[in-house]
C-alpha cells in the first residue's frame, strides 16, 4: 500500500476526494412506533367554535401600601356567564385586574373531560361526538377592553358596535383530561396603561384545539 507524506494511506485521500466531488447523502428517517404507544395520542390544529362573553362594569379598587397610602389604583372586572363551556372544554370564574401602570392579571379555571358522576357513561359532547380518548387540549384565551358607549341602546335601536381600545392575547395553555387547572396569566400592556381610565367592560373569547 502507498503511503503519503503524512502517513495517510493514498486509498483513503482517493476515497475522501471522491466523496468531496459527489457530495455527500443525507438521509433521514423516522424511529419505529413501540407497541401500546399511539402515534398521537391527541388531536392539535383543528380548532373548535369561539364562545365570547362580556364582564360587567369595571369595579374600582385601590392598592394599599403599609402606611395606607394609595400605591395604584386598580379596576377588577367578573363575567355574567360564570362557566364558558364548548364541547368537553369549559373555562370558569374568570376575574381580571387591571392596574395603571399596566400590569394585568387573569385568574380562571379550566377543565377538560371532568369527572362524570356516571362512571359507566362515555364522555361525549351533546351532539354524541366521543371526546374520552383525547388526553388534552390546548385552551386559547383572547381579552378584549372596551370604553363604555356613546349612549345606552333602547329595545328599539339597533345594536351599537363596542368601541375596542386594546387587545390581551391570545394566551394558550394545555389543560389534562380530568384535571381541573387553576390558571393565572398576568403581563404588563402599554395599551392597559394608555386607556386604564377609559376601560368600562372586559369580553373574554375563549376556544380550544
Amino acid at each position: 500500500m502507498r503511503v503519503t507524506r503524512l502517513g495517510i494511506p493514498a486509498a483513503l485521500v482517493a476515497a475522501a476526494a471522491g466523496a468531496a466531488i459527489a457530495g455527500v447523502g443525507r438521509y433521514c428517517t423516522r424511529p419505529q412506533c413501540q407497541r401500546g404507544i399511539p402515534s398521537y395520542d391527541y388531536q392539535y390544529g383543528s380548532r373548535s367554535k369561539t364562545e365570547k362573553t362580556l364582564s360587567y362594569q369595571a369595579l374600582p379598587l385601590q392598592q394599599r401600601n403599609e402606611k395606607h397610602e394609595v400605591v395604584k389604583d386598580l379596576k377588577h372586572f367578573q363575567w355574567k356567564q360564570a362557566t364558558v363551556r364548548i364541547d368537553h372544554c369549559s373555562i370558569s370564574a374568570p376575574s381580571l385586574r387591571l392596574g395603571t401602570n399596566g400590569s394585568w392579571v387573569l385568574n380562571l379555571q379550566a377543565d377538560q373531560n371532568p369527572p362524570s358522576d356516571d362512571v359507566a357513561a362515555p364522555a361525549a359532547t351533546p351532539e354524541g361526538r366521543y371526546t374520552a380518548h383525547l388526553k388534552r387540549n390546548q385552551f386559547v384565551v383572547t381579552l378584549r377592553c372596551y370604553g363604555p358607549p356613546n349612549s345606552e341602546p333602547t329595545s328599539a335601536d339597533a345594536p351599537l358596535g363596542k368601541p375596542l381600545l386594546c387587545v390581551l392575547g391570545p394566551t394558550a395553555f394545555w389543560v389534562q383530561r380530568g384535571r381541573t387547572q387553576d390558571v393565572c396569566k398576568q403581563g404588563l400592556s402599554p395599551c392597559v396603561e394608555k386607556y386604564f381610565n377609559m376601560i368600562d367592560r372586559v369580553e373574554i373569547e375563549f376556544y380550544y384545539r
